[in-house]
């Protein structure tokens, strides 16, 4: 049988083209009186891609090139082995390290506000068929945005791809590179990663609760040494920018979240450290709510929120630095719109300073949030 190293689609979740791509399966026979039973075993392994753009222009895919780096291969011409039922590969020939899918110009998904779940990527989807085995694959998406051609790269760690199994790869294609890059001060990121949200969410395996289920406190803790959590107020250091730091609801400052290619409005005003600790008012790094160490006794503390808020924008504003209302999170590997007012990541794992309500009923929480939600992390809005 053979694996083809070009393959054609021609329909969207179409998975009828496997059967001439490389499908193929095996199985011993029992003899039940004038009978032969026998249960069929798939042996080639299969790739489900189902890409989503964050891109606010069109998206349309022609082709994919998957390239793997191992030392097993994608594709070629094989015998089955006699004992064990599966591929042979010492007997393959024509053998190769990449497999092509060619497609019909599909219009790529955008990540979508609500509804969201963890089965979003199911829109769009292709087949691909590969050779079992440990692959670390390279994907090549060749697609035209707003007309324009372009190749995206994206990488998958090495694993092994299972005979018979379907492997989910949710690849987000964007602008954005695969490290922190803060655009006009800020970025969404899950606490403590090393790149923005997007990039970080697609490697996860299929749920938007992997980092949080897998969130290694002594690793993450570690990380806090690292840019730029290292330079992001600690829960204790908010708490105090909240109590002492004379925070003012204005809902009519005009800020910019693109270099000026649009507006917002609204934000809140704190005093500065300096200014905190000029008026004879507290604010220490290690003694938070009730004199206790909120980044060790999270679990007894809980919440705090906060309603003693000034409405309108400080007179003199040279004291005080501005935290916008972001409006958004993510969520599930989707962008949601106003999950609340702003959510502002503290370097403290699992809180966060959050924004709640509006001139009417203003609040202001020190909150609990789980690490995998994509959340502002701006380490230089902080004075």
């Amino acid at each position: 049988m053979t694996i083809k190293a070009e393959q054609t689609q021609t329909l969207p979740n179409d998975a009828t083209h496997i059967g001439t791509d490389g499908d193929c399966g095996n199985a011993m026979a029992t003899k039940n009186g004038v009978l032969y039973n026998f249960d069929l075993n798939h042996r080639a392994s299969y790739l489900v891609l189902a890409p989503r753009r964050a891109m606010k222009n069109d998206v349309k895919l022609q082709k994919v090139e998957i390239t793997t780096s191992g030392s097993d291969n994608l594709c070629g011409t094989y015998t089955f082995s006699e004992n064990t039922m599966s591929l042979k590969d010492e007997t393959v020939t024509s053998a190769g390290k990449t497999v092509t899918l060619t497609i019909d110009s599909w219009l790529v998904p955008c990540i979508d506000p609500f509804p969201f779940s963890a089965d979003t990527f199911d829109g769009i989807r292709s087949f691909i068929v590969i050779q079992p085995g440990t692959h670390a694959l390279t994907f090549k998406y060749y697609v035209t945005v707003a007309g324009v051609p372009r190749t995206i790269t994206k990488e998958v760690a090495s694993r092994e791809f299972v005979a018979g199994a379907y492997t989910k790869v949710n690849h987000v294609l964007t602008d954005a590179p695969s490290t922190m890059n803060f655009r006009n001060g800020y970025v969404y990121a899950m606490h403590t990663a090393d790149s923005e949200y997007l990039d970080t969410w697609e490697t996860l395996h299929d749920t938007f609760w992997d980092w949080h289920l897998f969130y290694d406190y002594d690793l993450f803790y570690g990380k806090l040494q690292n840019d730029p959590w290292k330079d992001l107020p600690n829960v204790n250091e908010m708490y105090w920018y909240v109590v002492n730091g004379d925070p003012h609801w204005d809902e009519t400052t005009v800020w910019t979240p693109d270099g000026g290619k649009s507006e917002k409005t609204g934000g809140v005003w704190f005093l500065k450290k300096s200014a905190i600790l000029a008026a004879g008012k507290t604010f220490d790094s290690n003694i938070g709510k009730d004199g206790l160490d909120l980044r060790i006794e999270w679990k007894d503390v809980g919440y705090y929120w906060h309603y003693d808020i000034t409405i309108g924008k400080p007179a003199d504003t040279t004291d005080y630095f501005f935290l916008p209302f972001t409006g958004d999170g993510y969520a599930f590997g989707d962008q949601i719109a106003d999950m609340a007012r702003a959510m502002y990541w503290s370097s403290t794992p699992e809180y966060m300073l959050e924004f709640l309500g509006n001139e009417e009923e203003p609040m202001i929480t020190v909150n609990y949030a789980v690490p995998s939600i994509g959340m502002i992390v701006a380490p230089g809005w902080f004075k």
